[in-house]
């Protein structure tokens, strides 16, 4: 696929990297450009690095239940929470099961580098932790009772479609 180095139009305000918006190519901070990845994309990365931190959960809450129902849910939810940093700090340069699946990559929108080590985790986090909260939020913006902007901004990173990004940025240079 091949697309024509995007314009900026005197009628529109540049389109952030990390808003939810139709308009899916857009500057970094720096300068360069990226594509930000499809929402299919965006929620199959999402739901298989779930799945993964869920499984650990669970196979932990699960050997941890013949101790008890309350030994169970503490394992299970001190598990959920260190699980899914350990699987941010193993995930280097952006890449996790999910994104690796969907061909996307979590870059900051800085300068669309691959976050650090602690930066790693803690998107791992927010991703299957804090994911079932994003939920509730959404739910309640749809729902009319808040500004569903809110919840779908970023000021900080974005995942990209590493592919068509790569074939934006060689399209545009000289």
């Amino acid at each position: 696929m091949s697309f024509l180095p995007p314009h900026q139009s005197n009628n529109h305000a540049p389109v952030p990297v990390g808003s939810w918006n139709p308009k899916r190519t857009a500057q970094f901070g720096n300068g360069t450009w990226g594509v930000r990845a499809s929402d299919g994309k965006l929620i199959g990365a999402w739901a298989l690095d779930f799945a993964v931190v869920m499984v650990l959960t669970l196979i932990v809450a699960l050997a941890m239940g013949k101790n008890g129902a309350a030994t169970a849910i503490v394992a299970g939810v001190g598990t959920w929470i260190a699980s899914s940093w350990i699987y941010g700090f193993l995930c280097l340069r952006g890449h996790t099961l999910g994104t690796l699946a969907g061909g996307t990559q979590l870059v900051k929108l800085r300068d669309g580098s691959a976050p650090g080590f602690w930066r790693s985790g803690w998107l791992m986090f927010l991703r299957t932790v804090l994911f079932p909260g994003w939920l509730i939020v959404i739910l309640f913006a749809i729902l009319g009772a808040g500004d569903p902007n809110v919840a779908s901004k970023s000021t900080y990173h974005a995942s990209i479609d590493k592919q068509q990004t790569r074939a934006l940025q060689t399209a545009m240079r000289p």
